[in-house]
């Protein structure tokens, strides 16, 4: 099961991994690696966090990039949490646990197949 929740947050991504990892209890961690994004014909390098516990996989990714925002038809949307699990009766309401964060203004669950389908192409286990 994959899941994509847009987060408004205002934090930088170091503060919001912080209190990601104490809700959620896991270990967000920045990684040396990058993903490459093609974006207006300019290609750029996108760092981002990621953690795994269990059978789960959560990268988060800011919705900014050197140009522009990535999706700019979600302007308001400043990360991204992209969490894969390969249990499909897993019925855990991550958009509800992170909602509660204090430093987040709202999360929201993520179903434009454009945007879902251009994280699962570059996000990978």
């Amino acid at each position: 099961m994959q899941r994509l929740l847009g987060i408004v947050c205002f934090e930088k991504n170091y503060r919001l991994s912080y209190f990601l990892n104490k809700k959620l209890d896991i270990n967000l961690s920045k990684l040396g690696k990058s993903v490459e994004i093609t974006h207006k014909k300019t290609s750029f390098e996108l760092p981002y966090f990621y953690a795994q516990k269990e059978d789960y996989h959560f990268f988060l990714i800011e919705n900014r990039s050197p140009i522009s925002r990535i999706f700019p038809k979600f302007k308001k949307i400043n990360y991204w949490l992209y969490i894969t699990n390969d249990n499909e009766l897993d019925k855990r309401d991550f958009e509800k646990e992170i909602s509660s964060i204090n430093i987040i203004l709202t999360s929201l669950k993520i179903v434009d197949e454009k945007v879902f389908n251009f994280f699962s192409d570059i996000l990978y286990v």
